[in-house]
């Protein structure tokens, strides 16, 4: 189940955003989160539970992920060459913020890090390889937010970006600060969320004023 958003414009049509929520989070919960960070925003948001993602296999992900395209390009009010997606198997996708706990690779590649506390270089560098084969399969600007709950810690985050930055992948890195409560360290989300619609508003507004 999900939930669509949509900004009341009547001069021309605007971006979209498909927002997946987190594991143990409703696509209500995340819609209801979302609400004042896109008000007064040029974006709309189409929200889907994390639920419909993790149950089906990768190829039914994919296709999933496909008919939410689908379903935006044919609504009047957006823009279907300014949508931004977590998808990297659809080239429709305009700009791609991809966090961790949905990267399906870099969740994997970092579990196994994590695992194999002794890895070699040479293991390394080969992961940093896939990684990258991986990033090159998104023809779109990408964002990954690292730290607090996100699965990519700060320090693989950052040789991301730098691995990113030698290949001439168009890569940014955010992270967001954290806030302390109760003597420990808790994600700021309103801080990220309205980090990440920035960079998706930035990113989809030079689309459209690259192909106007």
């Amino acid at each position: 189940m999900g939930g669509y958003f949509r900004q009341h414009r009547s001069d021309q049509s605007t971006p979209a955003v498909i927002c997946i929520s987190m594991e143990a989070e409703t696509a209500a919960t995340l819609l209801a989160r979302l609400l004042p960070v896109v008000s007064g925003r040029e974006v709309s948001i189409l929200v889907v539970s994390h639920d419909d993602i993790a149950c089906a296999s990768w190829g039914q992900s994919e296709a999933l992920l496909a008919s939410c395209l689908d379903y935006l390009a044919e609504r009047p009010e957006v823009d279907p060459r300014r949508v931004g997606d977590f998808a990297a198997s659809d080239l429709r996708v305009a700009a791609a913020d991809c966090d961790a706990g949905q990267w399906k690779c870099t969740k994997t590649l970092a579990s196994i890090g994590w695992l194999t506390r002794s890895a070699s270089a040479t293991e390394q560098d080969a992961s940093s390889r896939r990684r990258l084969q991986f990033l090159r399969r998104l023809e779109c600007p990408i964002l990954v937010v690292a730290g607090g709950r996100g699965i990519v810690s700060v320090l693989e985050a950052i040789q991301l970006h730098t691995d990113c930055t030698n290949a001439r992948i168009d890569l940014e890195l955010a992270i967001p600060p954290m806030v302390r409560r109760l003597g420990r360290q808790i994600d700021n989300f309103a801080i990220a969320d309205d980090c990440i619609f920035g960079w998706l508003e930035h990113k989809l507004g030079a689309i459209d004023i690259q192909q106007g």
